[in-house]
């Protein structure tokens, strides 16, 4: 999961591109905040390889993080710990 912000998840995006590309077993799952699914999903190309997962907008939106900065990197940085650990416990149970 990259940063929740602007800069972060288009260059994370072109990173998991090149790497499933490499070989065709390699599988990533690319987690971001339902938000930024709307962001992104119009510019998502599907890849066999690439699957794109959310957790719940437990931060504040990224269109207001501008005049609230250090709340919004506090709220990142502990609020996502629990829906991303949620996630990977049942992508782990699979």
């Amino acid at each position: 999961m990259p940063y929740p912000g602007r800069g972060h998840i288009n260059p994370m995006m072109n990173f998991c591109k090149l790497i499933a590309s490499r070989k065709d077993y390699v599988l990533v799952t690319f987690a971001v905040t339902e938000e930024w699914l709307g962001f992104i999903s119009s510019d998502f190309h599907h890849d066999n390889n690439i699957s794109l997962v959310t957790i719940p907008n437990v931060i504040p939106s990224e269109l207001g993080r501008g005049s609230e900065f250090l709340g919004f990197f506090e709220a990142a940085m502990t609020k996502s710990k629990l829906p991303l650990s949620r996630f990977l416990i049942s992508f782990i149970c699979l």
